[in-house]
């Protein structure tokens, strides 16, 4: 290793001994403010167990109570992460305990509990719900292979082994004790345990989508099936307001705080049925029918907003209605009927550029009536039909991979002509060595990005527009080396100086390293386009494994022969006409990363009227998408014209 290498090396070791030397306690802290948060919240929903009428009902219930507000102000009083805002938490917290040992009145201690909790999620900026819908299916699952030794398969603790712990498991069947219940004290509770009791931590045990899993399924427990004579099973969305039926809502809120919202859309068990068990188990949450209402209620938002002048708030509500609403249901969409989904996008985004403008607002009337007309297409396509696309999604995995894995064993393979033609043959182990590598390492970074992908909303359309910039950005980069290589005798010229300046420091690393970055730059590459078509593909997902596969072994093939017959190969017009098509993609990625970044709200959106909508070619009417695509054709133009120059003059 060069000193270069031993002086990056040790810089890197440290920065990141900084990072997390300032990190660490900023984690810690985050831990602290959790854990009083659960306490509180756990307190505000528990106390009514434990006191009543100034009498205690439950000897351990009214223990806890005690230590958790004692923990909760101690923990308070210690932790390093005092903000604006909390001036008053100390004297809150310290009065909050007084209430309970006083056994004050429950209404008092309720009150001043949600008061803290709600401070701390605010002042913190605490996200209490889950990123995306709860997985009924999951959470049954893991509460039958976590819980069920302990509460009873049905939530009811009524085996033998349950009936030797003391204190007993929480019934959650038992209809006192589920109304001061909601899935974000069940959260905090799998989280952090209950000193005293059985109940351990889960927090090694399970991750974060999984204890949300199972905390929504706890709270179905309690109402597993219609309620007798009841007409549950006749409830709608529009029965419950739209506050009460968000996730946010449904996570934070106990039983009884929902039954205080919901309105009288029906008796309270039905009420509670529907919401904690048929929305979650029925796929009612997330479904077609309330993403595409949640998207036109929206959009008339918006329209009453910009009749009102308030146009920067009537594009936020446009904005919401799509991230919010129609976005859900695009992956599924897009693979029974592509082009209605690129319909509603393009009138979605010509929608949120009229909201800014100073048309008349009859325009955003008979707009939003189009839209609707296309969700209602779109809510009938995935109620019922079959699956589409699935042949589209082979294919393009197919030449994905084909593709890339052709330019990169093209470059390998010269590299190894030239090995063996100037009597190394010794030398291409290291070659294979760096291209096994880089193999590894593009598969590692390609798993690390489908985790990290895995999102919603404004964080998945910045990623994938972030993705798509990138990836225009290496593709220019390639397509200009390359079309710089096309003439043949600079070809050899370059791979030979390579080659031989690996081989006069006597270094295979050097040449294995050669080797790593030709093909971990395709790898690398190939990782962004498969994330664009992972994002588009919906239920045929496992005919982009299939195309995978099948061009894997394709790809082996062509190598094979490629290896045998490499001298053969006609560089020039190969590297020529891959140039030209890369500078192509590039335009397409650049277009489609900049539409991403408006529909996040990220880029504004000025409509250019003349322009067509092609989204085949990443092609839009609006100016920010336009313009950097235009220098971009300028670019290549240059290019072209000084490659036809040097052809004649050389």
């Amino acid at each position: 290793m060069g000193r270069y290498s031993r002086t990056m090396l040790k810089k890197s070791f440290f920065y990141l001994s900084v990072l997390i030397f300032f990190l660490f306690p900023a984690l810690s802290y985050a831990a602290e403010i959790d854990r009083i948060l659960s306490l509180v919240d756990y307190i505000g929903g528990d106390y009514a167990n434990a006191v009543k009428e100034g009498k205690i009902i439950n000897e351990f219930e009214y223990q806890e109570m005690l230590d958790f507000s004692s923990v909760a102000a101690g923990l308070w009083e210690k932790t390093g992460e005092k903000r604006e805002g909390t001036a008053d938490f100390s004297e809150k917290f310290a009065r909050l305990h007084s209430i309970i040992v006083s056994k004050g009145p429950v209404s008092e201690v309720e009150s001043l509990a949600g008061e803290l909790k709600g401070r701390i999620i605010s002042v913190y900026d605490i996200k209490p719900y889950p990123a995306n819908i709860p997985d009924y299916e999951s959470g049954k699952e893991l509460y039958v292979r976590n819980c069920s030794s302990c509460h009873g398969l049905s939530g009811r603790p009524d085996d033998a082994f349950s009936k030797t712990l003391n204190p007993p498991p929480t019934d959650f069947t038992d209809p006192d004790i589920n109304l001061g219940l909601s899935p974000f004290k069940v959260y905090n509770t799998t989280t952090f345990g209950i000193e005293g009791t059985a109940m351990t931590s889960f927090e090694k045990v399970l991750d974060e989508k999984q204890k949300w899993d199972v905390a929504f399924y706890v709270l179905s427990l309690g109402y597993p099936d219609i309620p007798s004579g009841g007409g549950a099973s006749g409830l709608s969305t529009e029965n419950i307001p739209h506050d009460v039926r968000k996730l946010e809502n449904l996570a934070l809120a106990s039983n009884a705080e929902i039954l205080l919202n919901a309105g009288a859309g029906g008796s309270d068990e039905e009420v509670l049925f529907y919401l904690r068990t048929a929305y979650l188990r029925d796929g009612i949450a997330g479904g077609a029918s309330e993403a595409i209402a949640h998207t036109l209620r929206k959009l008339e938002e918006a329209i009453d907003l910009y009749e009102a002048g308030r146009k920067d708030e009537a594009f936020k509500e446009a904005l919401d209605g799509y991230l919010g609403g129609f976005q859900r249901i695009e992956p599924a969409l897009v693979s029974k009927k592509r082009p209605l989904v690129l319909e509603v996008e393009k009138k979605m985004g010509f929608f949120r550029s009229l909201v800014m403008s100073d048309r008349d607002s009859s325009e955003l009337h008979d707009l939003k009536a189009s839209i609707e007309e296309d969700l209602r297409e779109s809510e009938r396509i995935l109620q019922g039909g079959s699956s589409l696309g699935k042949y589209l999604s082979f294919v393009n995995s197919f030449a994905i991979i084909l593709r890339e894995a052709l330019e990169a064993l093209l470059i390998i393979a010269a590299i190894i002509a030239a090995l063996a033609h100037s009597g190394n043959r010794g030398m291409i182990r290291y070659v294979h060595y760096g291209w096994v590598l880089a193999l590894f390492a593009g598969l590692a970074t390609w798993v690390a990005a489908r985790t990290i992908i895995d999102i919603s909303g404004a964080r998945r359309e910045i990623v994938e527009g972030v993705t798509s910039l990138l990836a225009a950005v290496i593709l220019f980069y390639v397509s200009y080396w390359l079309i710089s290589k096309a003439d043949v005798k600079k070809w050899k010229e370059y791979v030979r100086s390579k080659t031989q300046g690996a081989l006069t420091r006597r270094s295979g690393l050097t040449l294995a390293f050669v080797s790593f970055l030709a093909v971990y730059r395709e790898a690398f590459e190939t990782m962004l386009f498969y994330q664009a078509l992972f994002f588009q593909t919906g239920s045929s997902m496992p005919h982009v494994i299939y195309g995978l596969i099948a061009g894997v072994a394709v790809v082996f093939v062509i190598g094979f022969l490629m290896y045998r017959f490499t001298l053969r190969i006609p560089l020039k017009y190969f590297f020529s006409f891959t140039s030209v098509f890369l500078y192509l993609l590039c335009f397409i990625l650049l277009g489609k990363g900049i539409l991403e970044l408006q529909e996040a709200g990220i880029i504004s959106s000025t409509t250019a009227d003349f322009i067509p909508y092609m989204d085949t070619l990443g092609i839009y009417p609006s100016y920010e998408t336009a313009i950097p695509q235009a220098v971009l054709l300028l670019a290549f133009c240059l290019f072209a014209r000084n490659y036809v120059y040097r052809e004649k003059h050389s």
